[in-house]
């Protein structure tokens, strides 16, 4: 009787713990504002059919809607900078300006944690879904 006692009880945290870890990192806790006077780092992938580029991104984001990020093929050395104008709401963001931005376009937050951020576009094709996953560093 004990044993299934302490079963259910392990059961029912671990259970609760991963609800409350789910809900922790949902779209529903990302804030606009986060992304002012901000840097982040992480990874770019980008899907084009059966190809995946995968970029090292790094990304400020100031406080007129401006930003700038520098970004490098994971298989190169040399990075690549750029400045863009951005746009947020607690759903998306939208990133514009510049020719050849890699960043540019409508992203959608798929889930944010205190410190995570994990945004798509294309999601309407599969094929060229691109995924940025970012960590805030300041």
């Amino acid at each position: 009787m004990k044993t299934k006692t302490l079963l259910l009880l392990i059961t029912l945290l671990a259970s609760t713990t991963t609800a409350c870890k789910k809900k922790s990192e949902s779209a529903e806790n990302f804030h606009a504002e986060t992304l002012t006077n901000s840097s982040w780092n992480g990874n770019l992938k980008q899907k084009s059919n059966n190809n995946i580029d995968v970029y090292d991104v790094n990304i400020t984001f100031g406080t007129n809607g401006t930003g700038s990020y520098t970004y490098r093929k994971t298989n190169l050395k040399e990075r690549e900078t750029a400045s863009f104008e951005y746009k947020a709401d607690n759903k998306s963001l939208f990133i514009d300006h510049g020719y050849n931005n890699i960043l540019a376009g409508y992203w959608l937050i798929e889930s944010a944690g205190k410190n995570k951020l994990h945004i798509v576009r294309n999601i309407e094709n599969p094929d060229n879904t691109d995924q940025l996953e970012l960590t805030k560093i300041l």
